[in-house]
Order: C-alpha cells, then sequence, then structure tokens
C-alpha cells in the first residue's frame, strides 16, 4: 500500500478537509456511515455517529474516546475518498485493527489525535524507539477537544495536521545527540552503541543522567570545533563517567540490545526525530514541539 502512503503524504490538506467535514455536516457525515459501521461494534453506527446527525455536535468527555471517533473518522474518509482517487489501487475496505500493532494494518498506517495538552499515551515495546522511531508512519491530526470539551454538544475539528514517517516518530532531542555521537564517535567504536543504549534509558530530568549527557557534549563540541577549550573531557573520560552510570544502572542496560532493525537505523537511518518520548506507564509521546 504505498501508493496510498504516499498520496496521504502529499495530500494531508485534502485529508484533513474531509474529516472535518464529517464532523461539521451531517450530509458528509451519512456518506461515511457504512464505512464507520464496519469498523465499529456489532457492524453498526455507534451512538456519536447519531449524536453528530441528530444533536450536530458531539458529546463524548473521554480524551481516548476522541481518539477512537478521529480513527473511525479518518479510516472512513480514506476508504470512501481517498482510495479512489489513488492510481492503481482497487476499492477495498480499510480495516481499523489498533490490535495489529498498528491502526490501519492494510495500509500500514498509524493514526495520533493529541489535543492541545500535546501528550498521547503509546504501546511500548523497545526502549530504542525512542532513536530509532516506529515501524510504521503515522497520520497526526491535532484537535481543537481541550477548547470545545465544556461546551456541548461541540464541533471537533483538526486544527493542524501532519504526516510522519516512522523514524520521525522519535525523541528530537535523543536523535540529535545521537547522529553527533554517530558522526565524532563513529558507529564502529562500541561506545556510540554504549551511548545510544545509555540515551534510551536516560531520564531527562534526573540529575545525574543530565551530567553524564553533558559530559559527551562538551566531548563532541570539542571534537567539532577546533576553538572549544582542550579542558573538554576525552572520549575516555566520558566512557569511564558512562561506566560508574552503568554500574547503577546494570539491571536494565546489560540487557539492553537493538534488534536487527533497530541497529540499521542507528547505524544508517536518519535519526531525526520530531516528538517527545518519555517513560511513564507507556509510553508519552509529546507532539508540543511538531506542531510549534
Amino acid at each position: 500500500m504505498l501508493r496510498v502512503r504516499q498520496y496521504l503524504q502529499e495530500n494531508m490538506s485534502q485529508l484533513t478537509g474531509y474529516v472535518n467535514r464529517a464532523f461539521a455536516e451531517a450530509d458528509f457525515l451519512r456518506t461515511l456511515g457504512d464505512a464507520i459501521a464496519h469498523n465499529s461494534p456489532l457492524q453498526e453506527t455507534p451512538s456519536w455517529y447519531n449524536d453528530l446527525l441528530i444533536n450536530g455536535g458531539l458529546e463524548v468527555t473521554n480524551g481516548k474516546s476522541i481518539g477512537s471517533i478521529v480513527e473511525k473518522v479518518v479510516a472512513a474518509v480514506i476508504e470512501v475518498y481517498i482510495i479512489p482517487e489513488v492510481d492503481g489501487i482497487e476499492p477495498f475496505r480499510v480495516r481499523l485493527n489498533p490490535a495489529a500493532g498498528v491502526d490501519l494494518p492494510d495500509i500500514e498506517l498509524g493514526i495520533k489525535s493529541p489535543s492541545e495538552n500535546w501528550d498521547t499515551s503509546e504501546p511500548f515495546f523497545s526502549p530504542f524507539e525512542r532513536l530509532t522511531g516506529n515501524l510504521h508512519d503515522c497520520l497526526v491530526f491535532l484537535t481543537n477537544f481541550q477548547r470545545v470539551k465544556d461546551n456541548r454538544p461541540y464541533t471537533l475539528c483538526m486544527i493542524e495536521s501532519v504526516y510522519l514517517t516512522g523514524s520521525q516518530l522519535s525523541d528530537h532531542v535523543l536523535t540529535r545527540h545521537a547522529r553527533r555521537a554517530r558522526t565524532v564517535i563513529g558507529i564502529n567504536n562500541d561506545i556510540y552503541l554504549e551511548f545510544c543504549r545509555f540515551l534510551c534509558l536516560m531520564n531527562k530530568n534526573r540529575a545525574q543522567d543530565q551530567s553524564i549527557l553533558n559530559f559527551f557534549i562538551q566531548h563532541f563540541q570539542s571534537a567539532e570545533d577546533s576553538d572549544v577549550e582542550n579542558s573538554a573531557p576525552s572520549l575516555h573520560e566520558c566512557e569511564l563517567q558512562l561506566g560508574l552510570w552503568i554500574e547503577n544502572n546494570g539491571g536494565a542496560f546489560t540487557q539492553l540490545m537493538p534488534s536487527e532493525i533497530e541497529m540499521e537505523r542507528l547505524n544508517n537511518g536518519p535519526l531525526n526525530g520530531v516528538i517527545g518520548i518519555s517513560f511513564a506507564l507507556q509510553w508519552r509521546y509529546t507532539f508540543r514541539t511538531t506542531f510549534n
């Protein structure tokens, strides 16, 4: 389904316009009814669909439920309006199945819909996702839910949208440090992988972790700029400091190894994250930097 993904990447404004019409225009929403129903329990249109038709707006106040609604509408729009526009693709039912590991498994595409609190919770698979990103590309819609949820029924609106490649679904700060390490240290030096493992596990708010990171940053600056004072730590000194950190955090660190795909991305991938990723009970994706 590469053609479908390419079309969506090039026509996000068209997709977003259709999605917004679905939430604002009853007649347009009716054209999506069958496609919404086949991705809903009992193959029937859900209650929020009827709320939109009868009341002209949504009554839902739960953020996770809003995410599910956006997914169903986006899948229906792709099925009814986007697929017919893609050359060489026969019409087909667009299945919505997050349990498969990606929201739209037939297209191999995810859907995220943060509001202006910017965060979403995502399944945790590997700490290396902070650097290597996701296996699948993603449609990201910034909604107005936080603005309108207390004035029901309300019209949900996609304020902005962006198509992110899988590699972009990684941490924008940590990938920047990994790129510098790859250039300065080199992929053939074992310290590069050790540093990447550290980045995957570090807590940005913990002083000890930030201190280790600062050691490496000073070394990178010295290696990149001959005018930087020679007081910057050497790579050997950075390695010693990282070794002390490993002694204190060795349980998780010593067992953490990248998969073949993750190693390939660390060595040759773009390392081009545009979101924030932090640890919670699941991953916490933060899209503030994406839309600002």
